[in-house]
């Protein structure tokens, strides 16, 4: 079997359009072991508060939230 490479006749140039954004990551400390102890049902109870507050906070200076999951 030969392999050949790719070689693009020109180089590739960007497309699209240029955006200022600001991106929201959070993350809680031990997470994992409290997800464990609560189940499904207890973890989904505490972290539901938190994102409705977060997704106010965003909504409420302009912004948009990309994948919205819970409801």
């Amino acid at each position: 079997m030969s392999v050949t490479p790719l070689t693009p006749s020109e180089p590739a140039k960007p497309s699209g359009e240029r955006r200022q954004v600001t991106v929201l990551f959070a993350d809680m400390v031990g997470f994992t072991a409290i997800s464990e102890r609560l189940g499904e049902e207890g973890t989904y109870a505490l972290i539901q508060p938190i994102y409705e507050l977060m997704a106010a906070a965003v909504k409420e200076q302009g912004g948009r939230l990309a994948e919205e999951n819970a409801s």
